[in-house]
């Protein structure tokens, strides 16, 4: 199994499903192998007489491992993916806006409780940062509703606005996170280049 580089280490489960996926396949054939050469044909067998104990004994013990090994991949699953592959595939690409000092900017999206109870949930902006710029705090960014009981499987649109202030400079690309808070789900991702 190869990882991508800084990915970390495989999981177990990663590694005993593999591993399980392997033992499958030889039992598989080791079982073929057994029947060809060592256990007759059912109509051998009866012209031969009584079983032979040696292959009888063969034929439970191979159905035996049989089960344990498919047990085991059941428990196992299916490969989990690493934890950068979950992260690459989560993060949708970053909202992109042009703004201008003195406007706003104002990023729908919505909200979804899967959950078979209510939820409490409020929003939350990391402060918006820019390269060789010091950062803007998340003060100027608002969310309407500021936060809500959500009934069970409903949906909602929030509204982020994001004040774009003189402490932004011209020119520069700001990047900020927006947040659900209590629900776990990725963060939107917005990108504001400051066009004047």
């Amino acid at each position: 199994m190869t990882t991508s580089p800084g990915a970390g280490p495989p999981s177990l489960r990663s590694l005993l499903a593999g591993a399980v996926a392997g033992n499958l396949r030889l039992v598989s054939r080791l079982n073929a192998l057994v029947w060809e050469r060592v256990i007759p044909p059912p109509a051998a067998a009866a012209r031969s007489g009584p079983p032979d104990p040696l292959a009888a004994m063969l034929e439970a013990q191979l159905r035996s491992f049989s089960a344990a090994v498919e047990l085991l991949g059941d428990l196992a699953g299916p490969p989990r993916r690493s934890r950068r592959e979950e992260t690459d595939v989560s993060l949708p690409a970053p909202v992109r806006h042009d703004a201008a000092r003195g406007q706003s900017v104002t990023i729908p999206f919505g909200v979804e409780n899967q959950y078979d109870q209510p939820m409490d949930i409020a929003f939350a902006a990391d402060p918006l940062v820019a390269r060789g710029q010091p950062a803007v705090p998340a003060d100027v960014v608002s969310f309407d509703p500021k936060g809500v009981t959500l009934p069970a499987g409903s949906h909602l649109v929030v509204r982020a606005t994001i004040r774009v202030t003189e402490r932004f400079a011209v020119g520069a690309t700001y990047s900020t996170a927006l947040r659900v808070r209590e629900i776990s789900t990725p963060p939107i991702r917005v990108e504001l280049v400051i066009t004047r």
